[in-house]
């Protein structure tokens, strides 16, 4: 489930927590990643591989770090800048909103004699278009059924269509345990982002209504895990509100992925003032602090950018499942 976006802000913050124990002479595994990366990146790796004269020798590799760093969350902005997560989660909910419009019970169960006589025939040829193993047990079941009416019930069948779709058709093949894993992984993602946000003892009114927004989404999240009780199939009468909950999801997704670009907008701003500093590799007390809280930003934001794709992922499996039906 991983985006461009997310491998890269996780690269950064990693990063960051490398620049940060390097320059403070701690080994951890920030600082493995971050040798690992400047190497391969081709960085001048002889300037971050050692562990002596830490404001000296390791200052020159802090300023290589960051500058890499800046280079990525360059890549990271220009995402975000593009819109692109936005469209993909504007096409979902159009997709979403044109089967909402064909699915409701009335119109898959219509009791109206001229109605039934429509949508049932047609409602046959999607299911076998289909091509489930399961509708077509069904459609063999109702040939069967067909074939012990008598001449006159198959003058008109669309009292016979009603009942037997009313009473057979009651739940449909659904990747329920696909999608709850999926949205399971994102609401847990969520929920260890905020654990570790609480234990971390930084706090600030920037990262504070972050993760007012982060609690948020997890909880929304959760409720509509409420639909996925069942592995592989789903009532037929729970469709519509279903698709009404998705398209909330949905809704709920493009806010969160406009307070992402504004939050990218916040961080640029940190970059900046910190470029002068951070790149002569003396940092300060003060700095170190706005690099951990750049970097609490930056894993919080990667968490909901996640969370908001694995949302998008799973409806938009949903509305695949039944898009037939349209």
């Amino acid at each position: 489930m991983e985006n461009v976006e997310e491998v890269s802000i996780a690269h950064v913050e990693t990063l960051i927590g490398g620049l940060l124990d390097k320059y403070n002479g701690v080994e951890s595994y920030a600082t493995r990643y971050m040798e690992g990366v400047m190497w391969s990146d081709k960085e001048n790796y002889y300037r971050v591989s050692g562990t002596e004269g830490l404001v000296g020798a390791v200052g020159a590799g802090v300023k290589a770090v960051w500058e890499y760093i800046k280079k990525m969350f360059a890549k990271i902005k220009a995402y975000f800048s593009s819109g692109d997560a936005e469209q993909k989660a504007n096409k979902a909910k159009k997709d979403g909103e044109s089967l909402s419009k064909t699915i409701h019970i009335n119109t898959l169960f219509p009791k109206d004699r001229a109605m039934a006589n429509k949508v049932y025939p047609k409602l046959i040829e999607k299911l076998r278009a289909s091509d489930l193993p399961e509708f077509k047990a069904f459609l063999n079941k109702l040939e069967q059924a067909k074939d012990g009416l008598a001449k006159d019930q198959l003058q008109d069948l669309s009292t016979f269509y009603h009942d037997f779709f009313k009473r057979e058709l009651t739940e449909i093949p659904f990747p329920g345990k696909q999608v709850r894993q999926m949205l399971l992984e994102g609401v847990n993602a969520l929920r260890h982002r905020k654990a570790a946000y609480d234990e971390s003892g930084i706090r600030n009114t920037f990262l504070d209504s972050i993760m007012n927004e982060l609690g948020k989404i997890a909880h929304d999240a959760g409720m509509f895990l409420f639909f996925f009780q069942k592995d592989e199939t789903i009532a037929i009468h729970t469709l519509p509100e279903l698709l009404v909950d998705s398209q909330k999801m949905l809704t709920v997704s493009i806010e969160r992925i406009r307070e992402i670009k504004k939050w990218v907008g916040g961080i640029d701003g940190d970059i900046r003032k910190l470029d002068a500093k951070v790149s002569s590799g003396d940092i300060s007390e003060a700095e170190q602090k706005t690099l951990n809280e750049l970097k609490a930003t930056l894993g919080s934001v990667g968490s909901i950018s996640s969370s908001v794709t694995i949302l998008i992922s799973g409806i938009q499996q949903i509305y695949k499942q039944f898009r037939f039906l349209e």
